[in-house]
């Protein structure tokens, strides 16, 4: 049982080994994708949170001073997309082929960047976006853990 933050309701969580193991579980796509679902530049960050109640995979979206209460604070990040923004590199986004083309482009020569020559749609750039973030997808144990701490006192 713990305490839900501002409310003081008491809850039933998981156990704190069921958690870790739904995360060492997870499919790094699934998390960016619950993630990336809950971003939004400039004004919210994005989670992948586990719901300690059920263990599931959840999507979380908090501006920088904004919390979660009762019931709906049960939750552990497992990964997060700041709102802050994404940056790339060109060839984490575009293929070796389209980055060969801008550099052979007159907008390259006028001083046009290579998202304004493809003008992808945005649909398709979050996609790019969300293969990237696969791509360098890592868990961060240590912030894990000490959220698990914090959840999970004494054990």
């Amino acid at each position: 049982m713990v305490k839900a933050p501002w409310t003081n309701e008491t809850f039933e969580i998981l156990p704190r080994e069921r958690i870790e193991e739904v995360i060492r579980n997870l499919d790094p796509r699934e998390v960016v994708e619950k993630a990336y679902a809950g971003y939004v530049q400039g004004m919210k960050t994005g989670y992948a949170a586990i719901n300690l109640m059920t263990g599931k995979l959840e999507t979380k979206s908090l501006s920088q001073s904004e919390e979660n209460q009762g019931q709906d604070a049960l939750w552990v990040a497992v990964y997060k997309i700041d709102q802050n923004g994404l940056e790339w590199q060109d060839e984490d986004i575009y293929s070796p082929e389209e980055i060969e083309e801008y550099k052979k482009s007159e907008a390259c020569e006028n001083g046009y960047s290579i998202d304004e020559y493809f003008d992808i749609a945005p649909e398709e750039f979050a996609e790019r976006e969300i293969d990237a973030l696969v791509h360098y997808f890592q868990l961060d144990w240590n912030w894990i853990e000490e959220q698990l701490d914090r959840w999970y006192v004494g054990e």
